[in-house]
């Protein structure tokens, strides 16, 4: 799957891998540029470095609906130094986020 270029939607609700796991899907984000919609919610083990990597890993691709609800986050400046040009839905609901940078660049939100 890490060449997959024709995925669109990975829907990873409910499910228990963490950091480990979402390093062994960095390749895959990173080559999946027709991927529009991502879903890892419902999980505890994610938290502020696997969404950093996530969002390292889709920056300036096609990504239009990044669900991370209900997780273990509490940093999101990630989307300050990587840009998701076509982000529509950003669902962080449920998260222990501090503080939200500007998002200004992110027009379509």
């Amino acid at each position: 799957l890490t060449r997959s270029r024709s995925l669109k939607k990975m829907d990873l609700l409910c499910n228990e891998f963490g950091l480990s796991g979402i390093q062994s899907m960095v390749p895959l984000l990173k080559n999946a540029r027709s991927l529009t919609n991502l879903v890892i919610g419902d999980n505890e083990n994610i938290n502020t470095e696997c969404f950093r990597l996530v969002v390292e890993a889709l920056h300036g691709g096609s990504i239009e609906h990044l669900r991370f609800g209900r997780c273990n986050i509490d940093d999101i400046t990630a989307l300050e130094r990587w840009t998701l040009p076509h982000l529509q839905v950003l669902d962080l609901d449920n998260n222990n986020i501090e503080s939200i940078p500007l998002l200004e660049k992110y027009t379509n939100l």
